[in-house]
């Protein structure tokens, strides 16, 4: 039930959001054309990266942008010079210009999947064509960039149409056009910088007055608090800036306690959601002078993530996944982790952090100035075995074997990013993939998809009697949840042992893992307690390409095993789908339940 502030803060929001659809905001012309304040010269940086293979591949992206061809996601989409702002792509469908909280976003049957269309309209593709014209791409580009933000706002007027419904989106823009003005303002005709501020105005009116403080208290309000500080910071003459920037820190200093645990992770127990987050707190605590009080937060999120990587890329992707990136979405997606470690590590002086010299002109070099560029990347402390109480993440290392097992339950609130993943195991031996999580796939446009990846069959782990640890709530959230602990944690020189335990429905699932470093070798014992009456548990492993029958069962069991079909799939990106080895183990019978299993790391 809704408290009478939270009736009295979304009423304030309707009337204030028609008053801006009646009255739309303008903005005084501006005198002078420099670059924006606080951030880094963009020049010294071009000077660093010229020659670079990071300035290669930028510039044979943006000729690839500039003939009509984007990279969303996995794949690179025709979508012209001018894009169908409002279309989607796969499956034609579009939505008109309706009041923006009258737009249906969420159902694709009607709009499309509203990914596939918020995605290239966040416009981080004209951050790139900014770089590329500092990189010796000439002042073609900027006239492209001239071109779409015109052609944008002449078919998405303010607060009108499916790019206004979620605020988030806004932000993500507001970012995208905040770089783009420090980058390439200063070659841009005045009359274009001067609509893309204009732009920019608009959307911090529209931030202030619809930050998702209770519809999506997650990264949507992170990345909502970001843009509208940084609006406020990087713009201090415009009106309104003081309150921008002032409302922006607040909520970042008060979110960062709130949606990072205190051993580093992030609320929402998904991989690629902490990475967003902890992009998110850094890039605005370089705007906001460093505050002390945020850094404890920042190097232990950051210590996290190095956990999470583990051995290299790519990283496993627990949770949602979404495609997205706050900055330079572009490159090898699985190892985005290290470019955001790279940033941490340089920006926290954090030495202990892992990460390749070659990461750091993604993002580094451009929040940070040139000077990150001479470093020669993280060679880190030795990976150890630990548990991270919070979150409930263990991670059992030896040499460049990695063993994940998910002790936690799932994320805070309603747990909308989170999958039915407790007591999972996930294995990597450098490189090599050997026991997975599948992915996200989708949020809308296939029901069916969405369920099952976020299923506890989905994952390795163990479902009882065909049902999933958690209620989904479609397509975000959980109407119940189980209750996960850690019962005992030991690590040695020789062996790792965890035992955790799984409580939902009147079941109890108790799985104990050992792992034998010297042998390489991966036990598992998983018992169950259904309750009275006869019961089927069923042992879910699906497995990474090079896996190479690593699995070992127990002879006489019932197994099933194949690839595609019901349990074998994978989606590296969303929006991207393959098929993939699994196999199934299954008992049923009255009393405790036992399953047992070995993993042979090769």
């Amino acid at each position: 039930m809704r408290s009478a502030r939270e009736i009295g803060y979304r009423a304030w929001q309707e009337a204030a959001n028609l008053l801006l659809l009646l009255h739309p905001p303008t903005l005084a012309p501006a005198a002078g054309g420099g670059r924006l304040p606080v951030l880094p010269d963009p020049e010294t940086v071009a000077r660093g990266l010229a020659g670079s293979q990071y300035a290669a591949q930028v510039l044979a992206l943006a000729e690839r942008i500039t003939a009509g061809e984007y990279p969303l996601f996995s794949d690179t989409v025709a979508l012209g010079a001018e894009p169908d702002w409002r279309r989607d792509w796969e499956t034609g469908r579009a939505s008109g210009l309706a009041y923006f909280k009258r737009v249906p976003y969420l159902a694709s049957e009607t709009v499309g999947d509203h990914k596939r269309i918020w995605e290239p309209a966040r416009q981080q593709h004209l951050v790139l064509l900014a770089q590329a014209a500092l990189l010796g791409g000439g002042r073609g580009y900027v006239t492209a960039i001239e071109r779409q933000i015109a052609h944008f706002l002449a078919h998405n007027p303010f607060q009108r149409g499916i790019h206004w419904a979620s605020a988030l989106e806004v932000a993500f823009r507001a970012l995208s056009w905040i770089w783009v003005d420090h980058l390439a303002g200063p070659e841009m005709r005045a009359e274009a910088r001067q609509q893309l501020r204009t732009g920019l105005y608009r959307h911090g009116r529209h931030l202030e007055e619809n930050l998702s403080i209770y519809f999506s208290r997650n990264t949507h309000l992170l990345g909502e608090a970001v843009a509208l500080h940084a609006l406020g910071t990087l713009y201090p003459d415009w009106p309104r800036a003081v309150r921008w920037r002032q409302m922006g820190g607040e909520i970042l200093a008060r979110e960062i306690d709130y949606q990072v645990l205190a051993d580093g992770a992030d609320f929402e127990q998904s991989s690629y959601y902490h990475i967003y987050a902890l992009d998110m707190f850094l890039f605005h605590w370089l705007l906001a002078g460093r505050p002390p009080a945020m850094r404890g937060r920042l190097e232990a999120m950051a210590e996290f993530l190095d956990t999470l990587g583990g051995p290299g890329a790519p990283m496993p992707l627990t949770g949602d996944d979404d495609g997205g990136r706050l900055f330079h979405p572009y490159g090898e997606r699985g190892a985005f982790f290290e470019t955001t470690l790279a940033t941490a590590a340089i920006a926290l002086n954090k030495k202990d952090l892992r990460f390749p010299k070659k990461r750091i002109a993604e993002q580094a070099a451009w929040w940070l100035g040139a000077a990150p560029l001479a470093y020669e990347g993280g060679g880190g402390r030795p990976p150890v075995s630990r548990l991270f109480p919070d979150a409930g993440l263990v991670s059992m290392v030896s040499g460049d074997v990695q063993v994940l097992v998910d002790a936690g339950g799932f994320g805070s609130r309603r747990g909308g990013h989170s999958h039915s993943d407790s007591l999972q195991i996930l294995i990597r031996k450098g490189g090599r993939e050997l026991l997975i999580d599948p992915g996200t796939y989708t949020y809308v446009s296939d029901r069916e998809r969405r369920n099952w990846f976020r299923s506890t069959a989905a994952h390795n782990t163990v479902r009882v009697d065909g049902r999933d640890q958690g209620e989904m709530d479609y397509p975000f959230g959980w109407r119940s949840r189980p209750e996960v602990r850690v019962e005992a944690w030991e690590t040695g020189v020789d062996e790792d042992k965890l035992t955790a335990v799984c409580l939902y429905g009147g079941c109890t699932h108790r799985r104990t893992v050992v792992f034998y470093k010297q042998a390489g070798q991966v036990d598992v014992l998983d018992t169950i307690d259904a309750g009275p009456g006869v019961h089927t548990a069923e042992q879910f492993w699906h497995f990474g390409a090079e896996a190479d029958d690593c699995l070992e069962l127990p002879e006489g069991g019932e197994v099933e095993r194949g690839r595609g079909g019901t349990h074998g799939w994978r989606s590296r990106c969303f929006g991207q789908l393959e098929e993939a080895d699994y196999a199934v183990a299954r008992v049923s019978g009255t009393g405790r339940l036992q399953l047992t299993a070995r993993i042979r790391i090769r």
